[in-house]
């Protein structure tokens, strides 16, 4: 199961879920597959488990009947009405905790590449000249094939009215050199522009969570202040 996949069947389940409440969940698993990259997104589905027991799971801890009856009742244990609150109040602070360990985190991880920042950034330099240097050596070299294949093809042409026997070998030997350069260039072009739009896809879907973190975080932190500013009156 894809991305998009996943994430629209655990949207759809959780029809009844709060609006808030399904925003973070689905950003909390859009970053996990985005976390794993592209290539793994079968594989993380699988890890994740099952989507319905995922969305039970999410009801239950949001005490909604995952069945979707009007009252969610437990009848083979009597909590208490002070426990019940109590153990919502700390499935709440879970959550809490959960969003703010991910928001450390990932502040955390900004910090580090900061401080490192003249120790990784040389080395990646150096390593993307020597690539970009190993891409423009093949790039000559492939152009130049097509090129003597097109010089080989037009002269032996051009030679089979004064000398035919020289004129056709030439001219052979340019197109069998040009169909090699168009079997060298073809794949490598579709490669290219897949790799391209692979790379332009995964670099929209972080900046989109970056920027829907950056929202929350700030919408957060107006939420703080006002409360702030309530309590002093």
């Amino acid at each position: 199961m894809k991305r998009q996949e996943f994430l629209n069947k655990l949207e759809k389940g959780l029809d009844r879920l709060p609006p808030e409440e399904l925003k973070d969940v689905l950003e909390y698993y859009n970053e996990i597959f985005l976390d794993a990259g592209e290539e793994n997104e079968e594989r993380t589905a699988e890890n994740l488990g099952n989507v319905e027991d995922i969305i039970r799971q999410i009801y239950a801890d949001n005490d909604i009947d995952p069945d979707g009856r009007p009252e969610f009742v437990i009848e083979s244990v009597r909590i208490p009405k002070g426990a019940q609150n109590g153990s919502r109040s700390n499935r709440s602070d879970g959550s809490h905790k959960r969003k703010d360990f991910r928001i450390s985190d990932r502040f955390a991880k900004v910090l580090l590449a900061a401080l490192l920042f003249p120790f990784w950034f040389p080395i990646a330099v150096v390593i993307f000249s020597l690539l970009a240097a190993l891409v423009i050596a093949a790039a000559a070299i492939v152009f130049t094939l097509g090129l003597v294949g097109v010089i080989l093809s037009v002269t032996g042409v051009a030679t089979i009215f004064t000398v035919p026997p020289a004129g056709f070998i030439m001219a052979g030997i340019g197109m069998v050199i040009i169909g090699i350069f168009t079997l060298i260039t073809v794949p490598i072009f579709k490669s290219l522009v897949r790799g391209s739009i692979n790379l332009l896809d995964k670099a929209a879907g972080k900046l989109h969570s970056l920027l829907i973190g950056a929202v929350n975080l700030l919408d957060r932190a107006v939420c703080r202040l006002h409360a702030l500013l309530f309590a002093r009156r």
